[in-house]
């Protein structure tokens, strides 16, 4: 079998979906940007965050809904490598909240 690019036949095309790369390369410098100011736990409560931001959000909103702080605490529990995290989740919301860039901001104290 060659390998020569010439000798291929098929009519197959691939586009690239630049909004999806869009948003994962968003999300990703989110997560790390929190990772490198905080550390690891509030890198991984970023992630959970955005995670629970599209489950109500439009990806490209200015802002997500809110988030309700049950359903964080939930998603964070359910991380086993991470007990710190469940430990001092409203520390870590409130660091993050706290640390000058701005990505996420409390809402209201209601539910949690």
């Amino acid at each position: 079998m060659t390998s020569n690019l010439a000798d291929v036949k098929d009519n197959v095309y691939w586009k690239v979906n630049y909004d999806r790369f869009h948003l994962d390369f968003r999300d990703d410098v989110m997560i790390k940007a929190i990772t490198r100011r905080i550390d690891e736990n509030a890198g991984e409560l970023m992630r959970l965050l955005l995670e629970q931001m599209y489950l109500s959000s439009a990806p490209w909103a200015p802002e997500s809904t809110p988030v309700p702080a049950m359903d964080v605490r939930e998603s964070a529990r359910r991380i086993a490598d991470k007990p710190l995290l469940s430990q001092h989740i409203d520390q870590y919301l409130k660091v993050i909240e706290e640390n000058g860039a701005e990505f996420v901001r409390r809402s209201g104290d209601a539910g949690g």
